[in-house]
């Protein structure tokens, strides 16, 4: 139930960014991660990074806008690339974000999805 409401949640403010009636501004563009890839038998990588958010705000108005942010999230990519043949290779990834499952601050009451997973299976080229 709690990914509906948050799924729903964005589409409203996905609506209300492209109708016009919300705009988030991120002055110059503050956001970036910092991190390293370790490389670990098996021919496994993992990547420990931290995700900074600067200061945003929920609206472009001065005198009644709220400000967000800056924060940092904790991220954590473990990959495998497993050569298939000359053409390609196959490349699967796990990533766990949000490790210590923060809880920070949205525009509109919305809600951060705390700790959250992923996995993804890739091709790549030679």
């Amino acid at each position: 139930m709690t990914k509906m409401v948050w799924m729903a949640q964005a589409l409203v403010c996905a609506v209300m960014l492209a109708t016009g009636l919300a705009k988030i501004v991120v002055p110059k563009a503050r956001m970036a991660n910092f991190g390293a890839t370790f490389g670990v038998p098996l021919g496994f990588t993992i990547s420990p990074y931290l995700r900074g958010v600067g200061i945003y705000y929920d609206s472009t108005s001065l005198s009644g806008r709220q400000l967000f942010g800056p924060y940092w999230i904790p991220a954590l990519r473990v990959q495998n690339v497993q050569p298939v043949g000359k053409a390609y290779d196959v490349v699967l990834a796990l990533d766990l974000n949000n490790l210590f499952d923060s809880q920070y601050a949205m525009p509109w009451g919305f809600k951060n999805p705390g700790f959250n997973l992923f996995a993804t299976v890739g091709v790549r080229l030679k």
